[in-house]
């Protein structure tokens, strides 16, 4: 074997599961391991135009024709009050439908209910987005922020462990009073206090698609096929020379800017084969 020869290899990545645990000082359990979960989930239905495609298409399908307000009288009062749940005009087909597109994304949803001042019934209803709400173990209390995930320029992003939060009691009607968060889940084996999203065995799949549509993007851009053998027959520098060199590749081809776009090959000899003839 030629001892001048020097291969180095990129290790394969794996997609971890998400683990859901109570942060030390903190009320609520954390959506994932970096307690920002969600933003996964959203890139890879933002991303894949096949899985956001079959996510729409199945909320679609639940939602069906939504309430039938149409086949009511004007002068129904379920009618009346379908027709308008919140003061911001939405109707319950309004709001169902959100509902089912979390669903889909999350396997939950969360909905406001807020009580009338004399707690006889409910005065609105509002949709919460998913990616805005974490719960406790005992799913007893709710925290909703904007707050959960700071977004880097580059869109990457990382937890706030100091985000600001508004807390809501879960929803109980035989104590109606205030604002309360009703929340639905599909249960999950093992699962308390989020269920796992019904498509999470096919995740490599989707990310699959993903980076399929990055590299051929990243191609048509830029007119080079990153993923190459480099051969460099001008000697074996030491380790630290080697690692700039495969910076400057990363750093001057074109890339699709996601994680693991550019993987090269990269021999060093310190001459060419000799071919006998």
């Amino acid at each position: 074997m030629d001892n001048n020869l020097n291969v180095r290899f990129v290790a394969l990545e794996e997609i971890p599961k998400p683990v859901f645990k109570e942060q030390k000082g903190k009320p609520y359990i954390k959506y994932g391991t970096d307690n920002a979960y969600n933003k996964y989930l959203m890139f890879l239905f933002k991303s894949s135009p096949k899985n956001q495609a079959i996510i729409e298409g199945k909320a679609d399908y639940v939602f069906g024709k939504g309430w039938p307000l149409e086949r009511m009288n004007e002068d129904d009062p379920n009618r009346v009050i379908l027709e308008k749940v919140n003061t911001s005009g939405e109707s319950a087909n309004d709001v169902t439908q959100k509902v089912a597109l979390d669903f889909e994304i999350a396997n939950f949803a969360f909905l406001q209910v807020i009580w009338s001042k004399d707690r006889t019934a409910i005065a609105e209803i509002y949709h919460i987005d998913f990616n805005k709400v974490r719960t406790n173990e005992q799913g007893t209390e709710f925290y909703v922020s904007d707050e959960w995930v700071k977004e880097n320029a580059d869109g990457t992003w990382k937890a706030n462990a100091n985000a600001g939060y508004d807390t809501y009691p879960a929803y109980d009607p035989s104590n109606p009073r205030g604002t309360q968060v009703l929340y639905l889940k599909k249960y999950t084996p093992g699962m308390a206090a989020y269920p796992l999203p019904g498509y999470i065995a096919a995740d490599n799949w989707i990310e699959v698609d993903v980076e399929i549509a990055a590299y051929h993007h990243s191609n048509v851009k830029g007119g080079f096929f990153a993923n190459k053998i480099i051969n460099l027959n001008n000697g074996i520098p030491e380790t630290p020379q080697q690692e700039e060199i495969e910076k400057r590749f990363k750093r001057n081809l074109p890339a699709s800017g996601r994680r693991n776009s550019f993987w090269p090959l990269i021999r060093m000899r310190n001459r060419l084969p000799v071919l006998k003839i």
